[in-house]
C-alpha cells in the first residue's frame, strides 16, 4: 500500500499550484500504474464544512474494509463492503469508479443504477465532488482534438464524457417493472 515506483515523487504534494509539468507528467503516470498512490495521494473524500475544490475534504480513511475491497477491485474479485451506516461504503465505491473513470480504463460505459433514481444521480454527483477536490490538472475536463479544437466533454446530471479517457457515465432510472428491469443497460 505504501508502493511508489517513481521516487521522484517522494515529498512532493500533487496539489501544489506551481507544479512542473514534467513532475505533473510523472504523478500523472504514478497514477495509471499504482492505485494506491492515487488512492493515498491524491484521492480528496468530500467532509461537511469543508470546500469542494482542489485539495478539499479529506484525506481516503485507509481502514481494513476499503483496503479490502480496493484490493478484490483491483484484482477483479467480486465482492461487497459490510459495515455499519455511514463509515464510508458508498464514498469508497465512487472512489474505486473515479479511479476507473479517469486512470483506469479507455472508451468505457459506466452505468449507475440504483432502487430510485435520485439516489443513483446523488452518486454521480459524489463522483464529480471527488473530481472537483483533485488537481485542476487531473481533472481531465478539456482536451484538444487532432483538428486543434476543444472538446469539453459531457457533465450534467445524468451523464459524464471523459473527453481524454473517452469514458462516459450514464445514470439509468429505475426499473419499474421486472420486463423493464431486463431491458435497462441493453445497447451498452
Amino acid at each position: 500500500f505504501l508502493r511508489i515506483y517513481d521516487k521522484d515523487l517522494m515529498h512532493v504534494d500533487p496539489f501544489s499550484t506551481i507544479l512542473p509539468v514534467e513532475m505533473q507528467l510523472k504523478i500523472f503516470i504514478e497514477c495509471i500504474i499504482n492505485p494506491w498512490y492515487w488512492l493515498r495521494e491524491i484521492c480528496r473524500i468530500p467532509v461537511d464544512g469543508k470546500p469542494i475544490e482542489p485539495g478539499g475534504g479529506s484525506e481516503f480513511i485507509a481502514d481494513r474494509n476499503n483496503i479490502a475491497s480496493w484490493y478484490c477491485y483491483l484484482n477483479g474479485i467480486d465482492h461487497y463492503d459490510s459495515k455499519s451506516r455511514q463509515l464510508g461504503k458508498t464514498q469508497n465505491a465512487v472512489a474505486q469508479l473515479n479511479y476507473a473513470f479517469h486512470y483506469g480504463a479507455l472508451s468505457s460505459t459506466f452505468l449507475f443504477f440504483s432502487k430510485d433514481f435520485p439516489l443513483a444521480k446523488q452518486n454521480l454527483y459524489r463522483l464529480k465532488c471527488q473530481r472537483d477536490m483533485l488537481p485542476k490538472w487531473m481533472q481531465m475536463r478539456i482536451a484538444v482534438k487532432e483538428d486543434g479544437k476543444f472538446d469539453k466533454g459531457q457533465d450534467n446530471i445524468t451523464t459524464m464524457r471523459n473527453p481524454v479517457t473517452n469514458n462516459v457515465i450514464k445514470v439509468m432510472p429505475k426499473a419499474t417493472t421486472k420486463g423493464n428491469a431486463v431491458k435497462l443497460g441493453r445497447g451498452e
